[in-house]
């Protein structure tokens, strides 16, 4: 697996300029007012994600007696978007959330798009309550579902398909939320999911149960934008 340059440029600048905007005007703001923190929340993230592990281009799991394949590629990191609410409760906050990340990836050394879609539910811990910039601890379970085109095929090659990878995981993370009024905040931070994927489909929709799960964790950055319902001032 490869980190493009040029690809995390743009995502830990933008981080940047947020984590230094979380600091820097955060006593000026909390001198004006205290920051509500009781109530729903809606988040819109962009985001960059890799996936490591097995993920290499260098084994394929063959199953069947007619000796099908699903091929494990090489997957470069890649940038997506994703949306999730939750309730925050002072410090403690419960965040459901969807993920999807494209990647450009290699099969047997061909180019190929691999889509990466996830559902996270994470517990969330600030450490600074009523305060415009919140730094948080995270932990939470993670469920991934991956599609890459056309790494399944029979056992000449004379048959391709797209293959289908499912499995869970366990995500820990952290990061800083500014608070800029009671509706408003921006976010950024960074997770680590460990991740096996122990489910497939191959060609012809071919389900397959492995015995032993494949590794697919990886690290994500994330910043957005949160929109806030609150229950108290």
């Amino acid at each position: 697996m490869s980190f493009r340059v040029s690809k995390t440029i743009p995502i830990l600048a933008l981080a940047a300029i947020m984590l230094a905007t979380a600091v820097t005007p955060a006593s000026a703001i909390q001198r004006r007012a205290k920051i509500s923190d009781r109530g729903f929340y809606l988040g819109f993230y962009l985001l960059f994600n890799s996936v490591g592990g097995d993920f290499k281009d260098d084994i394929y799991l063959q199953y069947s007696s007619l000796n099908r394949r699903i091929y494990v590629p090489d997957i470069d990191a890649g940038m997506g978007f994703g949306f999730g609410g939750g309730v925050k409760f002072s410090q403690a906050a419960l965040e459901v959330a969807y993920l999807r990340t494209t990647h450009d990836a290699t099969v047997n050394d061909y180019a190929r798009d691999v889509t990466l879609n996830m559902v996270n539910i994470d517990l969330k811990y600030h450490f600074i309550p009523r305060s415009s910039a919140q730094p948080y601890a995270q932990i939470g379970l993670c469920l991934p579902w991956m599609k890459a085109d056309y790494a399944a095929s029979s056992a000449t090659g004379d048959i391709i398909g797209d293959a289908k990878y499912r499995g869970y995981g366990l995500n820990v993370g952290g990061g800083v939320t500014m608070h800029l009024n009671h509706q408003l905040a921006f976010t950024g931070g960074a997770v680590y999911r460990w991740i096996g994927y122990s489910n497939f489909t191959g060609i012809y929709g071919d389900k397959v149960d492995w015995g032993s799960s494949l590794d697919g964790s990886g690290l994500s950055f994330q910043v957005g934008v949160v929109f806030k319902i609150p229950w108290d001032y």
